[in-house]
């Protein structure tokens, strides 16, 4: 599993909002929710969905708000993780 640049900058983004925002069990939550979703698709690569605009890429909810953007290349077996996606966000955005 490899965290790009842009995901690993998201995940520390929206921990800091969950820390401003709200307490410590909604982060713990959602860290829990993020690490069974990573284990997820780590046991099954093409459970997201897939990205429309993006060969290999799929999408895969984390929480009401919240998806994991990756990449799955099938050969090597490396799955990259792109982005975390506010669902809020403008679209455009997105990376997948």
């Amino acid at each position: 599993m490899i965290w790009s640049p842009r995901a690993s900058s998201d995940l520390q983004q929206l921990v800091e909002y969950l820390e401003r925002q709200w307490n410590d069990a909604v982060i713990r939550d959602f860290l829990v929710r993020l690490e069974g979703a990573i284990e997820r698709v780590q046991a099954f690569p093409t459970i997201g969905r897939a990205s429309t605009s993006r060969r290999n890429v799929r999408l895969f909810v984390i929480a009401p708000h919240h998806e994991l953007i990756y990449q799955y290349f099938p050969r090597k077996k490396v799955i990259a993780i792109l982005q975390l996606w506010d669902t809020r966000q403008e679209p455009k955005r997105r990376s997948g």
